[in-house]
C-alpha cells in the first residue's frame, strides 16, 4: 500500500512489496527500483528491507505482546544495525576521497542497506563505482540479516558469537586462570554453541574457497568469479567484475552511451555457458554441502541451543 501512495501501479506495489517482505530483490523492471527514481519508494523500500531482516521473534513480541522495548534490548539487532551504519559511512568515506567514483549518498545508503540485508535491489549503475566499495558490501552480504529473519548470509548472530568467543580466547590466552563466560547480551552461550557457529562459519569458508577456485579454473577473472560466489552463498544478489558490473538485477536511472567493447558491460548480459553450467553446478553442490551438513543436523537435534541460533530457544528465553 505504501509503494502504491509513493508512485508505483497497483501491479508494481504488489509486485514489490513481495519481493521486498520475502528479500528476494526481484523487480518487475530491469532497472529494479531505479526504474521509478523516486526517493519515497526507496524510503519505503529501505524500511521494508530493514524490518524484514530482523528477528521475527523480536516482531512477534513488539506487536503481539506489545513491547516494542525489546527491539531496543535485543544485543543482535543493535550489532546488525552498527554494521549498517560502519559500512554505509566507510563507502562514503571512499566514494569521498577517492577519484574513480560518482556515487550519490542516497545511492549508497540504499545499497549498503539493500546488500547487506541480501534483498539486492538497485537504484543505479554501479559499475562507475570504487572497486573498493563493491568488496566492502559483499563482506557485509557475508554477514547477513538476523538469525529468525527471511535474510541470508552467516547471520549477525553467528558473528556476534565469533567475535565474542575469540576475545574471550585472547583474554584466556593472558589470563590462562581467569573463568570467563561466553555472554552475548545478558544471556550466557555454551562452549558447544560457539563450537558449533565455528563449525558453520568454516564450512561456509571452505565451501566458499572450493567453489571460488573451480570458477577460476574455468577462466572467468578473479573479480567476476569472487562476487559470483558470494552472491548465491549470502545471498545478495550482487555481481561485479568482466561481465557483471553493478549490484543487482538493476540498471542506471540514466542509461549511459553504449560502452567500448573492451569495456566491462552491464549486470543484464549473460556468462558463457560454460561458466552458467559452471555456476549450476556448483549452486547445487553448496546447497546439498550446506543442507546436508548443516541444516539437517540442526533441525532434527535434540540439543539445546545446537545450531548457535537464537530461535531454538524457547520463546521465553529469546524475548527476555
Amino acid at each position: 500500500f505504501l509503494y502504491y501512495i509513493a508512485g508505483m501501479t497497483a501491479f508494481d506495489a504488489i509486485s514489490h512489496s513481495l519481493s521486498t517482505v520475502s528479500i528476494g530483490g526481484f523487480s518487475t523492471h530491469d532497472l529494479s527500483i531505479g526504474y521509478f527514481n523516486n526517493s519515497a519508494i526507496e524510503a519505503v523500500c529501505i524500511v521494508f528491507m530493514l524490518l524484514s531482516a530482523l528477528s521475527f521473534t523480536l516482531h512477534y513480541f513488539a506487536f503481539y505482546m506489545k513491547k516494542p522495548l525489546k527491539y531496543f534490548y535485543d544485543p543482535e539487532l543493535r550489532f546488525f544495525i552498527s554494521v549498517i551504519m560502519l559500512i554505509f559511512i566507510i563507502t562514503v568515506a571512499i566514494n569521498f576521497f577517492s577519484f574513480d567514483s560518482d556515487a550519490s549518498t542516497s545511492e549508497l545508503l540504499f545499497q549498503s542497506v539493500s546488500i547487506i540485508t541480501t534483498t539486492g535491489f538497485s537504484v543505479g549503475d554501479t559499475s562507475g563505482w570504487s572497486p573498493s566499495i563493491g568488496f566492502l558490501l559483499l563482506i557485509g552480504a557475508f554477514i547477513g540479516a538476523c538469525s529468525g529473519s527471511v535474510g541470508g548470509g552467516v547471520k549477525a548472530w553467528r558473528v556476534l558469537i565469533i567475535i565474542n568467543y575469540a576475545y574471550i580466547t585472547l583474554k584466556k590466552m593472558i589470563h590462562p586462570n581467569a573463568v570467563i563466560s561466553l555472554k552475548i547480551g545478558t544471556k550466557s552461550v555454551d562452549d558447544s554453541v560457539a563450537s558449533s557457529v565455528w563449525g558453520f562459519f568454516s564450512i561456509y569458508v571452505i565451501s566458499f574457497v572450493i567453489l571460488f577456485l573451480s570458477l577460476l579454473i574455468t577462466g572467468m577473472d578473479f573479480e567476476s568469479a569472487f562476487s559470483a560466489i558470494a552472491s548465491p552463498q549470502s545471498p545478495a544478489s550482487t555481481c561485479r567484475g568482466e561481465r557483471r558490473s553493478c549490484a543487482a538485477p538493476g540498471g542506471a536511472r540514466q542509461p549511459p552511451p553504449p560502452p567500448p567493447p573492451s569495456t566491462p558491460v552491464a549486470c543484464a548480459s549473460s556468462p558463457p555457458a560454460g561458466e552458467r553450467r559452471t555456476l549450476g553446478l556448483l549452486g547445487v553442490l553448496r546447497a546439498c554441502l550446506i543442507g546436508h551438513i548443516l541444516i539437517l543436523p540442526c533441525a532434527f537435534s535434540d540439543a539445546h541451543l545446537s545450531c548457535g541460533s537464537p530461535f531454538n530457544w524457547p520463546l521465553s528465553s529469546r524475548a527476555a
